[in-house]
Protein backbone atom coordinates (compact mmCIF):
# COMPACT_ATOMS: atom_id res chain seq x y z
CA UNK A 1 0.00 0.00 0.00
CA UNK A 2 0.98 3.71 -1.16
CA UNK A 3 1.93 6.09 2.15
CA UNK A 4 0.55 9.39 1.36
CA UNK A 5 2.43 12.40 2.61
CA UNK A 6 0.35 14.81 5.13
CA UNK A 7 0.69 18.08 3.86
CA UNK A 8 -0.95 20.09 6.51
CA UNK A 9 -3.33 19.71 9.47
CA UNK A 10 -6.34 20.66 10.47
CA UNK A 11 -5.07 22.96 13.30
CA UNK A 12 -3.03 24.97 10.62
CA UNK A 13 -6.29 25.99 9.14
CA UNK A 14 -8.18 29.37 10.33
CA UNK A 15 -11.39 28.85 11.11
CA UNK A 16 -14.06 28.15 7.83
CA UNK A 17 -17.25 29.47 7.40
CA UNK A 18 -19.96 27.65 5.24
CA UNK A 19 -19.33 28.73 1.86
CA UNK A 20 -15.71 28.87 1.69
CA UNK A 21 -14.23 27.59 -1.72
CA UNK A 22 -11.64 25.09 -1.82
CA UNK A 23 -9.38 24.60 -4.47
CA UNK A 24 -7.37 21.79 -5.02
CA UNK A 25 -3.85 22.04 -6.35
CA UNK A 26 -3.68 20.57 -10.29
CA UNK A 27 -0.93 17.52 -10.44
CA UNK A 28 0.24 15.09 -12.74
CA UNK A 29 -0.77 15.86 -16.16
CA UNK A 30 -3.73 18.41 -15.18
CA UNK A 31 -0.85 21.03 -14.28
CA UNK A 32 -0.17 21.81 -18.01
CA UNK A 33 -4.16 21.75 -18.09
CA UNK A 34 -4.55 24.43 -15.94
CA UNK A 35 -1.61 26.18 -16.73
CA UNK A 36 -2.64 27.35 -20.21
CA UNK A 37 -5.40 29.56 -18.69
CA UNK A 38 -3.24 31.21 -16.12
CA UNK A 39 -4.76 28.47 -13.32
CA UNK A 40 -2.83 26.79 -10.68
CA UNK A 41 -5.97 24.89 -9.20
CA UNK A 42 -8.51 21.93 -10.80
CA UNK A 43 -10.82 20.60 -8.27
CA UNK A 44 -13.18 23.03 -6.65
CA UNK A 45 -15.27 22.54 -3.24
CA UNK A 46 -17.15 24.23 -0.81
CA UNK A 47 -16.34 23.71 2.97
CA UNK A 48 -19.79 23.51 5.13
CA UNK A 49 -20.27 23.45 9.21
CA UNK A 50 -17.62 22.41 11.54
CA UNK A 51 -17.57 18.45 12.27
CA UNK A 52 -17.93 17.54 15.85
CA UNK A 53 -19.90 15.02 16.35
CA UNK A 54 -17.39 12.37 17.49
CA UNK A 55 -13.76 12.10 18.99
CA UNK A 56 -12.37 11.63 15.54
CA UNK A 57 -14.12 14.25 13.41
CA UNK A 58 -13.38 17.07 16.24
CA UNK A 59 -12.11 20.30 14.57
CA UNK A 60 -12.78 19.06 10.96
CA UNK A 61 -15.22 20.06 8.39
CA UNK A 62 -17.65 18.62 6.32
CA UNK A 63 -17.18 19.48 2.46
CA UNK A 64 -19.46 19.62 -0.34
CA UNK A 65 -18.04 19.00 -4.36
CA UNK A 66 -19.53 17.81 -7.49
CA UNK A 67 -18.22 14.51 -8.26
CA UNK A 68 -18.70 11.88 -10.88
CA UNK A 69 -20.93 10.41 -7.50
CA UNK A 70 -22.97 13.57 -8.04
CA UNK A 71 -22.94 16.31 -5.07
CA UNK A 72 -20.67 14.55 -2.02
CA UNK A 73 -20.20 15.10 1.04
CA UNK A 74 -16.96 13.96 3.11
CA UNK A 75 -14.46 15.32 5.69
CA UNK A 76 -12.00 17.45 5.31
CA UNK A 77 -9.54 16.28 6.70
CA UNK A 78 -9.64 13.23 3.50
CA UNK A 79 -7.51 16.23 1.77
CA UNK A 80 -4.51 16.18 4.08
CA UNK A 81 -2.62 14.85 1.73
CA UNK A 82 -3.74 17.33 -1.18
CA UNK A 83 -2.33 20.88 -1.53
CA UNK A 84 -4.86 22.99 -0.80
CA UNK A 85 -6.19 26.90 -1.21
CA UNK A 86 -9.02 28.17 0.80
CA UNK A 87 -10.93 31.27 -0.67
CA UNK A 88 -13.80 33.40 1.27
CA UNK A 89 -16.19 35.02 -0.29
CA UNK A 90 -16.05 39.18 0.22
CA UNK A 91 -18.90 39.33 2.22
CA UNK A 92 -20.34 42.27 4.72
CA UNK A 93 -19.43 41.64 8.23
CA UNK A 94 -21.50 38.22 9.63
CA UNK A 95 -23.32 37.83 6.17
CA UNK A 96 -21.38 34.85 5.54
CA UNK A 97 -22.34 33.65 8.99
CA UNK A 98 -25.89 34.88 8.51
CA UNK A 99 -26.27 32.10 5.60
CA UNK A 100 -24.94 29.70 6.92
CA UNK A 101 -28.49 27.52 7.26
CA UNK A 102 -29.53 28.21 3.97
CA UNK A 103 -25.98 27.34 2.42
CA UNK A 104 -26.43 23.96 4.00
CA UNK A 105 -29.96 23.72 2.60
CA UNK A 106 -28.40 24.50 -0.69
CA UNK A 107 -26.36 21.19 -0.40
CA UNK A 108 -29.01 19.06 0.41
CA UNK A 109 -31.53 20.68 -2.53
CA UNK A 110 -28.53 20.04 -5.11
CA UNK A 111 -27.58 16.46 -3.40
CA UNK A 112 -29.00 14.78 -6.05
CA UNK A 113 -27.57 16.32 -9.13
CA UNK A 114 -24.69 14.41 -11.29
CA UNK A 115 -21.76 15.25 -12.26
CA UNK A 116 -21.52 17.25 -15.53
CA UNK A 117 -19.41 15.89 -18.19
CA UNK A 118 -20.91 17.86 -21.05
CA UNK A 119 -20.72 20.71 -19.08
CA UNK A 120 -16.90 20.43 -18.29
CA UNK A 121 -15.99 19.65 -22.12
CA UNK A 122 -18.36 22.78 -23.12
CA UNK A 123 -16.07 25.06 -20.65
CA UNK A 124 -12.95 23.44 -22.42
CA UNK A 125 -14.41 24.09 -25.95
CA UNK A 126 -15.48 27.95 -25.09
CA UNK A 127 -12.20 28.28 -23.58
CA UNK A 128 -9.90 27.13 -26.26
CA UNK A 129 -12.27 29.04 -28.96
CA UNK A 130 -11.40 32.42 -27.02
CA UNK A 131 -8.04 31.41 -26.41
CA UNK A 132 -7.56 31.39 -30.16
CA UNK A 133 -9.70 34.51 -30.87
CA UNK A 134 -12.79 33.29 -31.53
CA UNK A 135 -14.92 35.25 -28.52
CA UNK A 136 -17.42 32.87 -28.25
CA UNK A 137 -20.26 34.39 -25.05
CA UNK A 138 -20.81 31.80 -22.59
CA UNK A 139 -24.21 30.55 -22.13
CA UNK A 140 -25.73 28.59 -19.83
CA UNK A 141 -26.44 25.19 -20.29
CA UNK A 142 -28.98 24.41 -17.23
CA UNK A 143 -28.48 20.67 -17.40
CA UNK A 144 -29.56 20.23 -14.06
CA UNK A 145 -25.67 18.11 -13.50
CA UNK A 146 -23.06 20.28 -12.28
CA UNK A 147 -19.13 20.41 -12.16
CA UNK A 148 -16.99 21.23 -9.24
CA UNK A 149 -16.48 24.93 -9.94
CA UNK A 150 -20.35 25.23 -11.14
CA UNK A 151 -21.52 24.06 -7.97
CA UNK A 152 -19.78 26.68 -5.81
CA UNK A 153 -20.36 29.15 -8.50
CA UNK A 154 -24.33 28.08 -8.43
CA UNK A 155 -24.27 27.87 -4.32
CA UNK A 156 -22.86 31.58 -3.75
CA UNK A 157 -24.91 33.00 -7.04
CA UNK A 158 -28.26 31.59 -5.52
CA UNK A 159 -27.85 33.26 -2.01
CA UNK A 160 -25.40 36.14 -2.65
CA UNK A 161 -24.42 37.03 -6.12
CA UNK A 162 -22.13 35.24 -8.98
CA UNK A 163 -18.20 34.36 -8.49
CA UNK A 164 -17.47 35.07 -12.01
CA UNK A 165 -18.84 37.06 -14.55
CA UNK A 166 -22.03 36.01 -16.09
CA UNK A 167 -19.99 36.24 -19.62
CA UNK A 168 -17.72 33.63 -18.31
CA UNK A 169 -18.29 29.87 -17.29
CA UNK A 170 -17.01 28.99 -14.25
CA UNK A 171 -13.60 27.73 -14.44
CA UNK A 172 -10.23 27.55 -12.23
CA UNK A 173 -8.35 30.67 -13.94
CA UNK A 174 -11.28 33.39 -13.74
CA UNK A 175 -12.33 31.99 -10.16
CA UNK A 176 -8.20 32.13 -8.81
CA UNK A 177 -8.80 35.97 -9.83
CA UNK A 178 -12.08 36.07 -8.48
CA UNK A 179 -12.84 39.86 -7.52
CA UNK A 180 -15.45 38.35 -4.95
CA UNK A 181 -13.19 35.78 -3.28
CA UNK A 182 -10.01 36.44 -1.01
CA UNK A 183 -7.22 33.93 -0.60
CA UNK A 184 -7.08 33.67 3.44
CA UNK A 185 -4.52 30.51 3.08
CA UNK A 186 -3.21 27.57 1.25
CA UNK A 187 0.07 25.56 0.57
CA UNK A 188 0.67 26.65 -2.78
Amino acid sequence: MVQRKQIWSLDELPPLLAGDCLAFKAEGFLQNSVKIIGAKSFHWAMCGEPAVDDDISVGDYSVHDSTDKGITAHLLSEYQYRHMRVYRPKMDAGLQDALKERIMKRYLYYGDQKYDYKGVFMVAAWLILNKIGFKVEWWEHNSHKFWCLEFDEIVLRDLWKPIVPITEPPHPGNMERSENLELIWGTY
